[in-house]
């Protein structure tokens, strides 16, 4: 009888085992899973900031050249509809995850205000002939960058204003509105500026650069590219 019992509890054990290697199995399975192959970027969703002038506020390191950064709601696409020719519908920005970084999340809504303004005081220093960092944040190849020249390269420019607007997306892109104040002196003219302008953001990478911009109201003329 004990010899019986002593054989049953070893068939106990050896199953236990063996439940036990299989569990373990399956964790490791689903650890190796989730480390190499589970997209997380594709599951992640983080709402915009719903505060437009506290993120304003939060980008306010990137400008050196324009007098005055702020937030302006009432600037969407809406108010310029020639934009919206032949494009996707626009709606306002939902999911605000932009991919991983270094130090954490990177977010949509924080990446669009800041290469808004690096570009614009950026383009305040390449008119000046202080350096061409303003194509750091422009998409390589795309009419952005050949735009950028028509901007009045060579003319002294006093930035006043930049208001930034809503930002809204058709599912890839992003698009954003904002008011640029400013005045430009060339040949002993002055040039004053009030212009709406909208801007199309691309992705590369974890990155949104600027792929397009279309400018209303002020003297330069531009066609945004499908």
């Amino acid at each position: 009888m004990r010899q019986n019992k002593s054989g049953k509890n070893k068939k106990r054990s050896n199953r236990s085992l063996v439940i036990l290697i299989i569990i373990l199995i399956a964790v490791v399975g689903a650890l190796v899973y989730f480390m190499f192959f589970y997209n997380a970027d594709e599951k992640r969703f983080i709402e915009p900031n719903s505060n437009a002038g506290s993120l304003v506020s939060s980008q306010l390191f990137n400008n050196m050249y324009i007098g005055s950064v702020r937030s302006d709601v009432s600037l969407f696409l809406g108010d310029v509809p020639p934009a919206l020719a032949g494009k996707k519908e626009l709606t306002d920005l939902e999911n605000n995850y932009l991919g991983k970084g270094p130090d954490g999340d990177l977010l949509v809504d924080e990446a669009v205000v800041a290469a808004l303004i690096r570009f614009n005081s950026n383009w305040v220093a390449y008119c000046l002939g202080k350096g061409d960092l303003v194509f750091g944040d422009v998409k390589a190849g795309s009419p952005a960058e050949k735009k950028i020249d028509e901007k009045k390269r060579g003319s002294q420019v006093a930035y006043h204003e930049l208001y930034v607007g809503r930002i809204m997306t058709d599912g890839k892109d992003y698009y954003i509105t904002a008011r640029e104040v400013y005045t430009l002196a060339k040949d002993g003219k002055l040039d004053e500026h009030n212009d709406t302008v909208v801007y199309k953001f691309v992705k590369e990478g974890v990155k949104l650069l600027v792929f397009d911009f279309e400018v209303y109201e002020g003297s330069g003329r531009f066609t945004l590219s499908q």
